[in-house]
């Protein structure tokens, strides 16, 4: 997948070049380097080897990035950027069909389940940690396996029965005032128009200690005259830069958690839920 990724932004960037010194030939996009792929396929036996739609996807995702690219330099009026390089498979997320394929659940226990994913049958069954149990009448229609700084994970997309008994709201429309007061490590993100507010806490607010430690352990920066620069090569950097990304995995994912959480609340509050049309992004600089 990472070399698939490399392989489209640099046929992008050699078009893009030879666009600037005065070529004329069409820019590539996901359709043509689609059948560019085609032909790579029967060419290359371990190319042909990786699942035509998880390569699909990849090539979609060189397309969002370029567009992402080419939007940023227009609304900032600057120069245009290309995407981030990718050197490692880590960075990239790779998706996978479901049952129609042949993903299917081996067995589970009480936490952990062995998951057979179409297209990696060579790699055999997978031990995966479930955070909840998966239905019994649900079908898995994607499998998505991304490394984060914490981990690998398996994000599943499953099609679920239809709901037989409906819970009733208890109110029929509420109103929803989003604000970023905030109080300590506490922050109001919600108010609604019933009188209840829902708060998050700030989780980088109480790891920003530790986090700065760890920050200037890392840096090029001497923090004491007779102190060292910090040995980006050195194993004892490694390891602190991937404590620092592992703090900042926590946070978000208790942020996450959070949101889910106030979310759901919300939609089991009432049928419907009306917003203030405002600007979230100033309000979130002016807080």
């Amino acid at each position: 997948g990472c070399e698939l990724y490399k392989l489209c932004c640099i046929q992008r960037r050699i078009a893009l070049y030879r666009k600037n010194q005065g070529f004329k030939k069409a820019q590539p996009n996901w359709i043509s380097q689609s059948r560019d792929r085609t032909a790579l396929r029967e060419a290359d036996t371990w190319f042909a080897s990786m699942p035509y739609d998880t390569q699909t996807v990849i090539i979609k995702q060189v397309e969002q990035a370029y567009q992402a690219a080419w939007d940023n330099a227009k609304k900032n009026k600057t120069r245009f950027k290309h995407p981030r390089w990718i050197d490692h498979a880590d960075d990239i997320t790779l998706t996978f069909h479901g049952e129609a394929k042949g993903t299917r659940i081996d067995r589970t226990s009480k936490r952990w389940l062995m998951l057979k994913i179409a297209g990696l049958t060579k790699l055999g069954l997978f031990k995966v940690r479930y955070h909840r149990r998966i239905p019994a009448d649900s079908e898995i229609r994607e499998v998505k396996i991304t490394c984060k700084a914490d981990g690998w994970y398996i994000c599943m997309v499953l099609r679920m029965p239809d709901a037989q008994n409906a819970v009733s709201s208890r109110y029929d429309v509420i109103g929803v005032d989003l604000n970023v007061k905030h109080h300590g490590d506490q922050q109001a993100v919600a108010t609604t128009s019933e009188g209840h507010t829902f708060w998050q806490p700030s989780g980088l607010k109480k790891r920003a200690q530790r986090l700065a430690r760890l920050q200037t352990l890392v840096s090029n920066r001497r923090v004491h005259p007779s102190a060292r620069h910090a040995d980006k090569h050195s194993q004892r950097t490694k390891k602190r830069r991937a404590m620092i990304a592992r703090l900042h995995q926590r946070v978000a994912n208790e942020r996450k958690a959070i949101q889910h959480y106030i979310a759901k609340r919300l939609a089991d509050q009432a049928d419907t839920i009306v917003f203030e049309d405002l600007q979230h992004q100033g309000l979130r600089r002016k807080g």
